[in-house]
């Protein structure tokens, strides 16, 4: 059932690319529907046509860089999201994308440099959360100094106290705290 609501609405958006072209959204949205569903063949024709419209649009290649996720080539994930980046460095999807990215290919130097200036009290919610927990994974696996781990899960914990990772850390690091 809910399949053919997907398709319906696939249907629909390619009906209205075709009555306008030009208008990026559309591709967006219909990319979007097309990775929800596993169509990524599909979501990639669609990424590419609509990056001839507007080559600058930022969630053109995030949503790029996940389908190549989705496909587990990370090579060229890493490189859509780091443009999507550069069009707009602000997008915690892409930073959140490359910064696991980095941590399941072992890159944890890359993942902390990546995310040196990431502050979770700024980036208070579910995806903030990803990205400081892959800011820790990769300070836990580098020479960083243990009161730097401990100063940043003390703040997560003050600003996230129903995170299960955050908690867990918190407590395994108690006895530490600065």
């Amino acid at each position: 059932m809910w399949q053919k609501n997907y398709d319906g609405a696939a249907k629909s958006m390619r009906h209205l690319i075709r009555l306008d072209p030009k208008f990026f959204m559309y591709h967006e949205v219909l990319a979007e529907l097309y990775i929800d569903i596993g169509y990524l063949e599909e979501a990639t024709d669609t990424l590419a046509q609509a990056t001839k419209i507007d080559g600058t649009y930022a969630k053109f290649y995030y949503l790029m860089g996940k389908v190549q996720f989705l496909r587990k080539d990370y090579a060229s994930a890493i490189s859509q999201f780091k443009r999507a980046l550069a069009y707009n460095p602000l997008s915690m999807s892409s930073l959140c994308y490359l910064a696991t990215i980095y941590n399941l290919e072992e890159r944890y130097q890359e993942t902390t440099q990546l995310l040196a200036h990431f502050d979770l009290k700024y980036h208070n919610n579910t995806e903030g959360e990803a990205i400081f927990n892959n800011k820790i994974v990769a300070l836990l696996n580098t020479n960083a100094a243990p009161d730097i781990i401990q100063r940043l899960v003390n703040q997560a914990h003050t600003i996230r106290p129903s995170s299960l990772l955050i908690k867990e850390l918190y407590t395994q690091l108690g006895s530490l705290r600065v």
